[in-house]
């Protein structure tokens, strides 16, 4: 014996084409599938039925402990014409990709029991985690890896929803490894990255689930330190996506979560290096949540520490600082203290800018550090060189994080802004339009839609354009006061001004 599990018997094919012909599909002679083939086809229940990448479905094979399951390419290959063959799979050889119908997937796992489904589904995350590149705090925000995740991404939702919501997988919930908690984290955190927030609670809650009940047991030293940093990141996520929303209470209540969890680990495990670095996360998460909470001051103070505690992590030079140093120059130009914005972020430029070159596509942290670095020569006067570095921020951010992104988004509204100053309102307005595009498609961004509306109304007006002009003036109106508590007097939309309009809107996308 080898110590890996005895595979699957081989599978009945007339039962799995019992139910299939109500979707139309043919189904195949009767008989008896390999069991490689049948293994292949169980683990293909678990994933979304389209787009299953081939290089998924034998990359991490090796390691899954079912002994039928193909190993090698070449057997993969065997198994997959087996089930082609039976028209139970379909085959794209330009994308190297099968699909399999629902209706199939629904019938091949209600033919397994719960501890068989348990079985399947941590092959499948098992060779999901063979392909997904977890992100680290050196890749974090690299646009690399967005490929990969997105084409991914799907298989993971699914293995979110089977866990969730299939009542087979009830008792387990709580039975799952390290390894799925941190894919589900990753995947909330590839989202944060994208701007996309609204769907990602779920996989932190199943997280937090599962380190929950493996906390439980007894564990080594090496497995409380992986599992508190899952747990850790969990919390963060969840407060990042807190901010999105406006909501810096319960942002806060993560972060105090959070710092529990970090504070745990230095006293039990001794990890300083790396909670360092992680106290620096801490910190610049919670200044935000200050941000959002109006406490300003605070803010400031919390940053300061963040930027501290990523300095005195790693090796000099480092980028680790570049966030803090981000958010406080985009606050010190938003008080009336540029100087001191750009005392804290030109060094960091200096620094991203040797390391990785004036033109940087890499990472989005560059477009944003240029984009908050605009903000402040636009506070110190300096209107044209704060235009220009807008500008360069935003080629960053189109290549980096794509047209539709909110961060995109902002930089097209600051650029529009100093383009109406110069007169130039008709390229104000093509990216005022893009920008509202962007918003729109964001649910949580509805403040700043409001605020591109308004703009975009404006700009019409400059432009003797008076009937359009009146309908965008009238939509921003509209928003605005589905988002916004007024007192007893409301301001008719001729008294408004810009600062009316980004008092609605988080500090980071003014």
């Amino acid at each position: 014996m080898n110590g890996r599990m005895r595979g699957p018997g081989p599978v009945p094919v007339e039962k799995l084409t019992s139910e299939m012909n109500v979707a139309g599909i043919r189904p195949a002679p009767a008989h008896k599938l390999s069991s490689e083939a049948g293994a292949l086809l169980k683990v293909l229940s678990i994933f979304h039925g389209n787009g299953i990448q081939e290089k998924l479905l034998f990359e991490g094979a090796r390691d899954v402990n079912i002994e039928a399951y193909p190993k090698t390419e070449l057997d993969y290959i065997k198994a997959r014409d087996e089930l082609l063959r039976h028209a139970l799979v379909e085959w794209s050889s330009e994308k190297n990709e099968l699909s399999i119908h629902n209706l199939l997937q629904d019938s091949v796992r209600r033919k397994m029991d719960a501890v068989e489904l348990e079985t399947f589904y941590e092959i499948g995350i098992s060779l999901i985690s063979a392909v997904w590149p977890l992100t680290t705090f050196e890749t974090r925000n690299k646009a690399w890896r967005w490929p990969i995740f997105e084409a991914y991404l799907p298989h993971v939702v699914r293995l979110r929803d089977l866990r969730c919501e299939n009542k087979k997988y009830g008792s387990y919930v709580g039975s799952g490894t390290t390894k799925a908690a941190a894919l589900f984290n990753d995947a909330a955190w590839y989202q944060i990255e994208r701007g996309r927030v609204d769907d990602i609670v779920p996989f932190l809650w199943l997280s937090q689930a599962i380190i929950k009940e493996i906390t439980r047991n007894e564990e080594s030293p090496a497995s409380k330190k992986r599992n508190s940093k899952v747990k850790g990141d969990s919390y963060q996520y969840q407060a990042i996506a807190a901010h999105f929303q406006g909501d810096g209470y319960r942002a806060m209540r993560q972060c105090n979560y959070w710092m529990d969890v970090v504070l745990d680990r230095l006293s039990q495990l001794g990890d300083l290096e790396d909670s360092t670095i992680e106290m620096g996360m801490l910190y610049n998460n919670t200044a935000v949540s200050h941000m959002i909470n109006k406490e300003t001051e605070k803010a400031i103070e919390t940053w300061k520490r963040s930027y501290s505690a990523f300095q005195n992590a790693g090796n000099s030079p480092n980028l680790s600082t570049t966030w803090p140093a981000i958010n406080l120059g985009l606050v010190y130009s938003q008080i009336g203290k540029p100087d001191e914005g750009e005392a804290v972020l030109r060094p960091v430029l200096k620094i991203r800018e040797d390391i990785l070159g004036k033109d940087d596509e890499t990472s989005f942290e560059s477009g944003a550090a240029w984009r908050a670095m605009g903000h402040i020569l636009v506070a110190q006067g300096k209107h044209n060189e704060g235009l220009k570095l807008h500008q360069r921020a935003l080629k960053n951010l189109t290549i980096t994080l794509g047209e539709n992104h909110y961060q995109t988004a902002d930089c097209k509204y600051n650029i529009a802004h100093g383009l109406i100053r110069l007169g130039k309102n008709q390229e104000a307005s093509a990216l005022l339009d893009q920008a509202i595009h962007a918003y729109e498609s964001t649910p949580w961004c509805t403040s700043s839609a409001a605020r591109a509306l308004w703009k975009k109304g404006k700009v019409l007006q400059a432009m003797e354009n008076y009937t359009e002009a009146n309908s965008f003036l009238e939509q921003a109106m509209t928003l605005r006061k589905s988002i916004k508590t007024f007192g007893r007097y409301v301001q008719e939309e001729e008294e408004l001004a810009d600062e009316d309009w980004d008092t609605l809107i988080w500090y980071f996308s003014r």
